[in-house]
């Protein structure tokens, strides 16, 4: 005996009036939601944004599997042979484990095709370690590992380490997005000296002609005000001043952002009335007492106030 069941199509399922208001209820994602108060009166536990399976010919070029990924030497197609269980959950025992295992080495010794992608497998774990680390989302890794398979694809690496040109390609990422993260922070979870991971990020950004776009004082803010346990007023006070200044005076618009970031801070809490000193303050923004002073003495002497 069959059974057919005709299932009504999602966007027109309607689950009544709304207990609320007596509005219209329609389905909005995995939920059952009000079209006029917003109420929401159920939840769907189905997952229906799968991929689908192709079991017949005609059904070869849908997706049957996890989604390609950059992050990974072979973009994600690479597949991997279980140790104690197979498919359905069940113990391998004796022979079948032996079998197993045989094959398993013989599979991480086919899963690279010569030395280029050995290297690249390499550089993208270093990446994935580094990224984690630093705290970068899986955005910010995806992009580093397309800068390096740029430039690996060009035949450009003759010369230098893969961990120098992997930590560049994170820098760089970095610095693309304004990210507060500093050269010396990438090179304290690099294998690489921090010099190292500077001359390698200029060479990357000549070589692939980056659109970097300079530094800008307020990404660190938020990092400086966090660390000296400022409240939310000393960071709004500070993006005022450094609007202020670089409005008024954008000849000094190209001085070091992690200096005017801490000068901005220092300032603020002044008038906020929640002092901190000088010291404190630059250590946490990576830049010099001397630095900070001087940017400070510029704001005041050129009359930024909040």
């Amino acid at each position: 005996m069959s059974i057919t069941l005709q299932v009504q199509p999602r966007d027109e399922q309607t689950e009544g009036d709304c207990p609320e208001c007596g509005g219209q209820i329609r389905p909005d994602g995995t939920e059952q939601v009000c079209e006029d108060c917003g109420c929401i009166t159920g939840e769907d536990t189905l997952d229906r944004t799968g991929g689908t399976k192709a079991h017949l010919d005609e059904d070869r070029t849908k997706r049957t599997g996890p989604q390609l990924s950059v992050t990974r030497h072979d973009r994600g197609l690479s597949t991997a042979i279980g140790r104690f269980r197979d498919g359905t959950g069940e113990e391998l025992k004796g022979k079948v484990r032996e079998k197993f295992a045989r094959l398993r080495t013989h599979h991480s010794r086919a899963q690279f095709q010569d030395k280029r992608e050995r290297n690249r497998a390499g550089a993208f774990v270093e990446i994935d370690r580094m990224t984690s680390a630093l705290g970068m989302g899986q955005g910010r890794e995806e992009q580093a590992c397309q800068l390096f398979r740029t430039i690996h694809d060009a035949e450009a690496l003759f010369g230098r380490s893969i961990e120098g040109v992997a930590s560049a390609c994170v820098y760089a990422v970095v610095r693309l997005n304004q990210d507060p993260i500093t050269a010396t922070e990438v090179g304290a979870v690099s294998r690489v000296e921090t010099l190292e991971v500077k001359r390698a990020y200029r060479w990357l950004n000549r070589t692939l002609e980056l659109p970097t776009p300079p530094p800008r004082a307020e990404a660190h803010l938020p990092k400086i005000v966090s660390a000296v346990e400022c409240s939310t007023a000393v960071e709004t006070t500070a993006e005022t001043l450094i609007d202020a200044w670089r409005e008024a005076f954008p000849e000094h618009s190209g001085a070091t952002a992690r200096g005017t970031a801490a000068a901005a801070v220092y300032l603020a809490a002044m008038y906020e009335g929640e002092k901190r000193t000088q010291v404190a303050i630059a250590e946490v923004a990576g830049s010099s007492v001397v630095t900070l002073r001087e940017r400070k003495n510029q704001m005041q002497t050129l009359g930024v106030s909040a």
